[in-house]
């Protein structure tokens, strides 16, 4: 497990409305998913994750690329964005056989969804759903007393 919700009376208590990703506790495994995630916006040439969210048992990226000819083709030494997820994957990987102690245990599914982003109608849909992601366990109505 990468995270768990905070209670509904924590982030009622707490007002996350305006914070929501603070109703996700991050477990030890889920606080380096967060560094790698960090890692990829300063090591990446053309890579900047504009919001991302690790919840229990998945993450969610958006990521921009701002070289789409070379990150796509893997030209002039820049890897493309499959690389990028696939090293990904693989550091947070050992990190979860490090801290459980089970090679045998996976943690990644094979396969990610990708979505390209058309415009900025696009962009800001799939911001909102990042961002609001860690309230989707409660209603709005709940969170919202």
């Amino acid at each position: 497990m990468l995270a768990h919700y905070k209670s509904k009376e924590e982030i009622v208590g707490a007002g996350l409305r305006a914070c929501p990703q603070d109703a996700i506790v991050l477990t030890p495994l889920g606080k380096e998913v967060e560094k790698a995630i960090g890692f990829m916006n300063t090591h990446y040439k053309d890579i900047d994750v504009e919001n991302a969210i690790v919840m229990p048992n998945h993450v969610h990226l958006l990521i921009t690329i701002d070289n789409i000819e070379s990150r796509y083709t893997g030209r002039h030494g820049d890897l493309p964005l499959q690389d990028v997820i696939r090293n990904f994957k693989s550091y947070t990987t050992k990190k979860y056989w490090e801290l459980s102690g089970d090679k045998n245990e996976i943690l990644w599914q094979k396969r990610y969804s990708d979505h390209i982003i058309r415009n900025q109608t696009d962009f800001e849909h799939h911001w909102n759903y990042i961002e609001y992601n860690a309230l989707k366990e409660y209603p709005v109505k709940d969170v919202e007393k």
